[in-house]
């Protein structure tokens, strides 16, 4: 099996906003892939989303002082209601 360290490319990630592509020599063994959601029975319910960027509270928007901290961050929200 073949092993990489991926320090540096999280080295990189972690000071900027750039989304990096790597191509694999060989299949990726033993993973759970993250499928899209194909159904239409969001409203009401818990969306989960990661991410770097701005900051905020909530209730009064985007800390837009906070975007050069590159702050990783976590939100929950629950959805009001769906189009499409």
């Amino acid at each position: 099996m073949l092993s990489v360290d991926f320090a540096p490319l999280m080295d990189v990630l972690k000071s900027s906003n750039a989304i990096a592509l790597i191509k694999l020599s060989s299949p990726a063994l033993n993973i759970k892939l993250i499928s899209i959601y194909t159904k239409s029975d969001e409203t009401g319910k818990v969306t989960i989303v990661f991410g770097k960027s701005f900051v905020g509270n909530g209730l009064t928007g985007e800390n837009l002082k906070t975007k050069s901290l590159h702050q990783a961050s976590k939100l929950q929200n629950v959805m009001g209601s769906t189009h499409g």
